[in-house]
């Protein structure tokens, strides 16, 4: 269930991965590099990884949790940017299970880092900080203006004041 956007312009330009999987092959997954999306890793673990962290040959969680291999990664520019919120901070698109989320970072595809340190998932960082936020607009939904105040970018200002503290917090590393 899609309760905000965390994301939402339709006039947005922005780079898109074309992924397509074993399963998906006349419908790809359009994607920008920095969306999460859940990925097996070498220990057979599911993981939420960056997007553009993918390579042909990955295993990606499907529709009914199976392994879909990726067989053709390509990119396009699209229109439109749109990032849909969820209770459980995933989502199926195209028969690929993705995150709500985008990664906080660019130098770890799977984990925030601070120093040495990795901290915790991208995508579990995310849900838990947006989860006061989740919890208001489950709760009252659209009685509450605050859910769907956006910035001039199209991003909810809850999740772009939770950019500006990580961007404080790593700047303290």
């Amino acid at each position: 269930e899609v309760y905000a956007f965390g994301h939402k312009d339709v006039y947005a330009e922005a780079n898109f991965l074309q992924i397509t999987t074993s399963a998906s092959r006349d419908l790809p997954l359009e994607i920008t590099g920095e969306h999460l999306l859940m990925k097996q890793n070498s220990d057979d673990e599911v993981v939420s990884v960056r997007a553009d962290s993918i390579r042909v040959g990955d295993g990606l969680v499907g529709s009914k949790g199976d392994m879909e291999s990726v067989t053709r990664i390509s990119s396009i520019m699209r229109h439109g940017l749109y990032s849909p919120l969820t209770k459980d901070g995933t989502i199926v698109v195209n028969g690929v299970q993705v995150s709500s989320y985008t990664a906080t970072q660019d130098h770890n595809a799977e984990n925030f880092v601070i120093g040495h340190f990795e901290l915790i998932s991208h995508h579990l960082m995310s849900h838990a900080a947006i989860g006061p936020f989740r919890s208001i607009c489950l709760v009252l939904g659209a009685t509450v203006p605050f859910c769907e105040l956006r910035n001039e970018a199209g991003q909810l200002l809850y999740a772009a004041e939770g950019e500006k503290l990580i961007s404080w917090i790593k700047g303290q590393a």
